[in-house]
């Protein structure tokens, strides 16, 4: 009788232990897949940092852009109205820089136009990695524990497919 006592006891204790094996490799995973979806968060909020700044120096430059514009435009007007006469060659070159500036502020409004569309594009695009991210994620922490449990689940659909579109945000008010 001491003896199935003494095994029972073992027993008791193997499943004890192996109940905090397989928790502690659970929580090993969860940590591990944790950290993939920090780091592919952080990666993307760098890219969209990084469009961010871009944008910001784009329109730095086009206020200043436009401010020298300004200027050229009311110093070739107090010119046009002052009752000396201007040179030909001074008006022609005024005429130039002032073309050069109008070419340099079309590029840069149609540099931050396609900034802006590029900037949506990155926000839209790091939704979509998120939100795949996480998906992935709980799909292989799902099948961990099914594995772990020796279980079978059902499939559903295929994560490399294209991510469903965006859920719009309930309009508050």
């Amino acid at each position: 009788m001491p003896q199935t006592s003494s095994r029972l006891w073992r027993l008791l204790r193997d499943l004890a232990l192996a109940l905090i094996n397989a928790t502690l490799l659970l929580a090993a995973l969860c940590l591990f897949l944790g950290l993939r979806i920090v780091s592919t968060v952080d990666a993307t909020t760098e890219r969209i940092t990084q469009s961010v700044v871009a944008v910001e120096r784009l329109h730095g430059d086009l206020q200043t852009v436009g401010e020298e514009l300004s200027a050229l435009r009311a110093e070739l007007a107090a010119l046009r109205q002052s009752p000396l006469e201007l040179p030909p060659e001074m008006a022609a070159a005024l005429e130039a820089r002032l073309a050069d500036f109008d070419a340099r502020m079309a590029a840069l409004d149609e540099a931050i136009a396609r900034a802006g569309e590029t900037g949506e594009a990155l926000r839209t695009a790091a939704r979509q990695g998120i939100d795949r991210a996480v998906d992935r994620g709980v799909a292989a922490l799902a099948d961990e524990i099914a594995a772990l449990a020796g279980c079978v689940l059902p499939r559903g659909p295929d994560l490399s497919d294209p991510p469903l579109p965006l859920r719009e945000k309930p309009p508050s008010g």
